[in-house]
């Protein structure tokens, strides 16, 4: 479902709510930079639990859960990458249009909807031709972000872990 015309493949989140870990094979064309979805929020107006249906409470819905990741760790081919966790590097845009499919990951109405996400992405130049591994972790817990120890509504409120592996063939 990527736009054939776009300069990037991109890579949304592919976790559960409270952590994952998941090895994924992607067939990605050699001309494409690619943008990998690390640690994300997204908020939405279809969720039941924004009363609020403005953009500033969606933002504020998503920079409340998106305080004191764990440090990033990312590999690429092996070789360490460089993903900073901090406030600096952190990213919200703007309002957008967004489609749910049917039966969803939030279980939320299929249909047109409007979403604001923020927080860290991970964009690589294209990559030469052949198999590539991208491996990074994340996540909240176990670490200088122990939600244990952050005062509440800061920071995600249950501590989880990513443990992501791509496999890449770039053709």
């Amino acid at each position: 479902m990527q736009d054939p015309s776009s300069h990037v493949f991109f890579l949304p989140w592919v976790g559960k709510e409270l952590g994952t870990y998941a090895t994924v094979t992607c067939i990605v064309p050699h001309n494409k930079a690619i943008l990998i979805s690390v640690d994300v929020g997204t908020a939405d107006y279809s969720d039941p639990s924004v009363k609020l249906k403005t953009p500033s409470e969606l933002k504020r819905l998503v920079t409340e859960s998106n305080a004191y990741p764990n440090e990033f760790k990312a590999t690429l081919d092996g070789h360490p990458h460089d993903l900073i966790n901090d406030e600096a590097h952190k990213v919200t845009s703007d309002l957008f249009n967004l489609t749910l499919p049917k039966d969803n990951v939030w279980g939320e109405p299929e249909g047109p909807d409007k979403a604001i996400t923020q927080g860290w992405w991970l964009m690589l130049k294209p990559l030469s031709a052949g198999e590539h591994t991208v491996h990074y972790n994340t996540g909240y817990g176990n670490s200088k972000s122990n939600p244990a120890n952050i005062p509440p509504g800061q920071g995600n409120p249950k501590g989880y872990i990513q443990d992501v592996t791509y496999h890449f063939v770039v053709k």
